[in-house]
């Protein structure tokens, strides 16, 4: 059993952990709200932000996505930023439907496989990345 201190101390490194991610899904929100302005070319997507309580809402033809930030360990304690995405279930609308979930860790870098036609890793904080990550998600979300 770890000590009382040894506790304190990894609650503290974890909730530092959290911050630094959190930041990150804050950056996620910030930049993929270029989807929203009229530079897109991709008419119709809205955004409705509750960063403060760790989630955003994005709405395309007519259905909205639900986008939340969680921190989740790995077995071997490795703290990661997770995003699920999910919508309301069509056939219930009182149940949410999973859309997509990724996770990514300190330095943004994600756990989705990049398409051929982007060169680099697939990062939250990066515009690339965050535009990429939204339209994967509501693509996914449309086509399930």
């Amino acid at each position: 059993m770890p000590t009382a201190t040894q506790i304190y101390k990894r609650l503290e490194d974890l909730s530092q952990r959290h911050d630094r991610l959190r930041k990150k899904f804050v950056d996620f929100f910030e930049l993929a709200g270029y989807l929203a302005t009229g530079s897109s070319p991709i008419r119709g997507i809205t955004f409705d932000g509750h960063i403060e309580n760790n989630y955003f809402m994005v709405t395309f033809c007519g259905q909205t996505f639900h986008f939340s930030f969680s921190l989740s360990l790995d077995q071997a304690g490795t703290s990661r930023g997770c995003v699920l995405c999910f919508c309301a279930d069509p056939m219930d609308a009182t149940k949410r439907k999973v859309v997509t979930e990724f996770s990514y860790s300190g330095t943004g870098v994600t756990d989705v496989q990049k398409p051929d036609d982007i060169e680099d890793q697939i990062t939250i904080d990066s515009d690339v990345g965050a535009v990429f990550l939204v339209c994967y998600c509501l693509h996914n979300g449309l086509t399930k």
